[in-house]
């Protein structure tokens, strides 16, 4: 008795080809994957470095505010009745109060008090 044999034959320039498109497309994916990691990589470093620069903006402007804190209180100290005359200010003759209704949109003025 005979035993079948199969018979497999290549076409080695069909496996060439075929061989060297996926090589290629894998090149292609790999220059792809380095290009983002590159540009991933850089926009971390970025944001590293702008986020740095606003923590110190922030610092500072932080140090401007506590500053006018106290340029603020110190002058409200200085304000007397005699300042306060002197620039012009009058004494009101009515003290009007204005409020706000509960649910309402609109200002309401009370002349009762």
């Amino acid at each position: 008795m005979k035993t079948p044999t199969l018979a497999v034959t290549f076409n080695s320039d069909a496996v060439s080809y075929t061989m060297t498109r996926a090589s290629a497309a894998f090149g292609v994916l790999a220059l792809i994957g380095v290009f983002l990691y590159g540009t991933f990589l850089l926009m971390t470093v970025m944001h590293a470095a702008g986020r740095q620069t606003a923590q110190v903006q922030l610092r500072a402007i932080a140090a401007q505010v506590g500053q006018m804190q106290g340029e603020y209180l110190s002058k409200s100290q200085s304000i007397t009745p005699d300042t306060v005359a002197t620039l012009g200010f009058t004494k009101p003759h009515e003290v009007v109060v204005v409020y706000q209704a509960a649910g309402a949109t609109t200002l309401s003025l009370n002349t009762q008090h």
